[in-house]
């Protein structure tokens, strides 16, 4: 019962908000808001963060299809029983790159080239290399 009155009480409290009108609201939870000198901060830092994050992701990128034109470090897991081809070994590597700076990143190309393969390969070299 005491439950009972306890939230009949909060309903009839948050009734009463409701009914409050919006420059009352303002008035009352402006301060609240961050201040312009801190927003303005937080935006700058925020746009550091966002272009640090592109500068990062965009040398994650390989910067060929063929191992002629791009240098690839990430090893050929053993786990795998078949061979990647070129363009997989160079997307494996990007993917790779991509987990070790901690970057986001959406595997995405026509269908049949081998995204499950290289996420199979990615999988495989973590467990392999980084024991996990």
């Amino acid at each position: 019962m005491l439950l009972n009155i306890a939230a009949l009480m909060q309903i009839a409290l948050l009734q009463k908000e409701s009914e409050i009108p919006v420059e009352e609201l303002l008035r009352r939870y402006k301060k609240e808001i961050a201040s312009p000198d801190r927003k303005s901060e937080d935006g700058i830092e925020s746009e550091n963060r966002i272009a640090d994050t592109a500068i990062a992701a965009r040398s994650a990128q390989p910067t060929g299809n063929t191992f002629l034109t791009t240098n690839v470090r990430t090893k050929f897991p053993f786990l795998l029983k078949h061979p990647l081809r070129e363009y997989q070994h160079i997307g494996l590597d990007g993917l790779v790159t991509m987990y070790e700076k901690r970057l986001n990143g959406l595997l995405a190309d026509e269908m049949g080239l081998g995204k499950t393969i290289m996420t199979i390969a990615l999988l495989a070299h973590l467990a392999c290399e980084k024991g996990i």
